[in-house]
């Protein structure tokens, strides 16, 4: 069980979590991670009493941000982390879903409501009684709650129960030859379920996480300098991080000698970077994996051959993990041998936050050999190959870009609260099998006689209410919107357009 892991490391002076931040070497170790989260707790149960609504912690790389979290589980309540860097709308919107009686603001940007840096430290430095590091949670109770793209132009909570990410992560440390001390490379923020995968894979082995923050993340000299002092053998990243690591040849297996295993997931891993990896990391382990947010993370591995990446086609996301069964629906919703990706069993989530009827849309159980279990349609399109699953695409408006699941509704929502939008579809750009940029075909109404710094306005002002990865990269203004005949945006007639 994940709570007991932690509890058998909770006593140790070990590394359990180094952070880079402007030139300053962060290490945070188990014993803080047990002392301080047993402070946070006590906090909790003290202030909180028998409410157990989430508690939202926000901010970006700290580690306290682990020790929030741990403290949050601790006394029965799940987290919802929020990364500093979303936009002050959504983080209000997320907020008032949750109406949380607790905040922690773990950031240097001001939150309304939160408890900041200076209460948090005196929370983690009071003289308050320790207390059992080994809570028993039952499985249904939950975990966290990640918001994620809602196609209303609002986050939408997966909530993500005990049961779920404790299968979830013993499965996980299957995928590599797990024991204490190894060093796990975290590149996504903790609001993105990425994170979840190399956060407890290296909490529930004893491991040490190595944090690359946002800022490193785009100084390219930072970045390297990080990486070859990070002592990393386990590599945890969308694939569009790592082709951006390729793009330098000094990324290479003498840059990370003990790397030994690279694990994608969040979007689709490209034969050509597979390659390139394995041409630069000859020692090392490439693996592919595929899950959404709402079946905890990932839920299929392969590991990838030098034959699969010199084919050039298309990788397949593997087999599914123990406990879980793929199935594929065709368009009337019978099972086939293709089709719509089902996921069946031991880590499809509860559900997703306040949201029963969005919840009870793609949340479904069924009878499987005599057992009923909890399904998840998740929109994306799939097949078998020699006994090899794959994915080929989706059945709806939703993306991936650079991991980041993106609802194209919500991008489309959130340009037509901008005053000069009057009509707008935004659509993907695909290249190498993947999605590229998105383009924003905006209808104002008046004519626009520089599009670049018109594009360059909205970018700005759609910056209030959504992410930075959901923001087109090029504009078309026209004069109206292509349509159907039965008065559909034609987005067929759009992607034919110049772009």
């Amino acid at each position: 069980m994940l709570l007991e892991r932690l509890s058998n490391y909770a006593k140790t002076n070990a590394p359990c979590y180094v952070y880079e931040k402007r030139g300053e070497k962060i290490i945070y170790h188990y014993r803080q991670l047990a002392r301080d989260s047993d402070r946070i707790a006590a906090y909790l149960t003290e202030t909180l009493g028998e409410d157990k609504t989430p508690v939202v912690v926000y901010g970006h790389k700290s580690p306290f941000m682990l020790a929030a979290f741990i403290g949050c589980v601790k006394s029965g309540r799940c987290y919802v982390p929020v990364d500093e860097y979303t936009p002050a709308t959504r983080v209000e919107q997320i907020i008032n879903k949750v109406a949380p009686k607790c905040i922690f603001n773990l950031s240097e940007r001001p939150l309304q409501g939160a408890v900041d840096m200076e209460g948090f430290s005196e929370i983690i430095e009071a003289d308050a009684p320790e207390m059992d590091v080994d809570i028993q949670l039952e499985a249904e109770d939950l975990y966290y709650i990640i918001f994620t793209s809602g196609s209303t132009g609002e986050p939408k909570g997966v909530t993500i129960p005990y049961r779920c990410l404790d299968h979830f992560v013993n499965w996980a440390l299957s995928l590599v030859d797990h024991r204490e001390g190894l060093v796990f490379l975290n590149q996504a923020p903790f609001s993105f379920d990425l994170s979840v995968m190399d956060l407890y894979m290296s909490l529930g082995s004893g491991g040490c996480l190595h944090a690359l923050d946002k800022d490193t993340q785009s100084d390219y000299k930072e970045l390297y300098l990080s990486l070859s002092r990070s002592n990393a053998k386990v590599w945890v990243s969308t694939p569009s991080f790592v082709d951006l690591c390729l793009a330098d040849r000094q990324f290479n297996q003498e840059l990370m000698p003990k790397l030994e295993v690279f694990l994608f997931c969040g979007e689709i891993l490209s034969p050509k970077t597979a390659k390139r990896l394995m041409d630069r990391f000859p020692r090392a382990k490439v693996i592919n994996t595929y899950g959404p947010t709402e079946s905890t993370v990932a839920v299929t591995s392969v590991k990838i051959s030098p034959e699969m990446a010199a084919a050039g086609e298309v990788l397949p996301i593997g087999r599914p993990k123990p406990g879980t069964i793929l199935a594929f629906l065709d368009e009337e919703g019978n099972f086939s041998d293709s089709g719509e990706i089902l996921i069946l069993g031991d880590t499809v989530s509860a559900g997703y936050f306040k949201e029963p009827e969005k919840t009870s849309q793609v949340f479904k159980e069924y009878d499987i050999d005599g057992k009923r279990l909890p399904g998840y349609h998740t929109g994306d399109l799939g097949y078998i190959k020699e006994g090899l699953y794959y994915c080929s695409g989706r059945t709806d408006n939703q993306i991936k870009l650079n991991g980041y699941r993106i609802e194209l509704g919500d991008v489309e929502a959130n340009l037509l609260r901008l005053p000069e939008v009057r009509a707008c579809a935004v659509l993907p750009v695909y290249g190498s099998g993947k999605v590229q940029r998105l383009v924003a075909y905006v209808v104002t109404g008046e004519e626009v006689p520089d599009p670049l710094e018109k594009a360059a306005e909205l970018r700005e002002a759609l910056a209030a209410f959504v992410n930075g990865y959901m923001i087109p990269q090029r504009f078309v203004f026209l004069d109206e919107l292509p349509r159907t005949n039965n008065g559909k945006v034609d987005r067929k007639a759009l992607s034919e357009l110049k772009q």
